[in-house]
């Protein structure tokens, strides 16, 4: 997980925060550190074809070793956290950059990832990108009223006050928008009233995940002994009839011992109970 998050953290942000795939709405805000002086190449280090490559090999590798699901949903997840909060946190500190032109970039790079997590039946994964979710939400909605603010706040509602108020700030309003005017700030201000209200996401351990839940044993019912006549395997026929012949007996057992399907003790043959053989 260390090799991982370190190759991953290198993605985040050159692939979520920089990159401009929707073409017609391309921007050329200035970036950090003197990005307009510097006129090289704008192309961002990493694409968000990058970092879905990264998250389908740790998937294919994790499948491949035949990992409980329970194991793979906890490491996707843990690494969809450190995006999560490393894309949020840069977005929240840029001057000169937030617009509404790169709240619909950052966005469709959210959905490629919420596309992913559902085609690998997780679609828990993207509670982690919520903050930044709401985030690239509010980039996009009109900030013209107060009554305005009030539905920004009511749908980005998990940002804290600071939070909204960070974002407005290092808005950069177009030449065809609306000025943010001060009255706005300060009803937007008013709202931030504890000194050590949230800024910036707790960042993630790149040394530790913290503890895993340990998954069950895998349970195994009976097995298909058959094996084709033309396939010489001896020992993995006997072996699978010998694995077949206890899971038939540990349940005849359960069976027998809890006729109303109550027991307790399992439903099957873990694999812990045929090791060695």
């Amino acid at each position: 997980m260390k090799v991982l998050k370190k190759k991953l953290q290198k993605m985040i942000v050159p692939a979520i925060i920089e990159s401009q795939s929707l073409p017609g709405f391309v921007t050329n805000e200035g970036n950090r550190f003197l990005g307009k002086l510097l006129q090289s190449n704008n192309t961002p280090a990493f694409s968000m074809d990058n970092l879905l490559s990264l998250l389908n090999n740790v998937f294919k590798a994790m499948k491949a070793y035949y990992l409980e699901d329970t194991i793979i949903t906890q490491t996707v997840t843990e690494l969809l956290r450190l995006v999560g909060v490393t894309a949020f946190n840069d977005l929240l500190m840029r001057r000169n950059f937030l617009s509404w032109k790169r709240g619909l970039q950052i966005n469709y790079n959210i959905t490629r990832i919420e596309e992913w997590c559902k085609s690998h039946d997780m679609p828990e994964g993207t509670l982690q990108l919520e903050h930044l979710m709401q985030a690239t939400k509010l980039l996009q909605l009109k900030k013209a009223t107060l009554n305005d603010i009030e539905i920004i706040q009511d749908i980005c509602w998990m940002l804290s006050p600071n939070q909204i108020q960070k974002l407005l700030n290092q808005y950069l309003v177009a030449d065809y928008e609306t000025p943010i005017n001060g009255e706005i700030m300060k009803a937007v201000a008013s709202r931030v009233t504890e000194k050590g209200d949230v800024l910036l996401l707790q960042a993630v351990d790149m040394e530790d995940s913290g503890p895993y839940e340990i998954a069950e044993p895998r349970v195994i019912t009976a097995l298909e002994t058959y094996t084709p006549s033309w396939l010489q395997t001896p020992r993995l026929k006997r072996l699978a009839e010998i694995v077949s012949a206890q899971a038939m007996a540990q349940q005849e057992k359960l069976d027998f011992d809890h006729p109303n399907g109550n027991g307790t003790d399992g439903q099957g043959l873990a694999l812990i109970d045929v090791e060695g053989v």
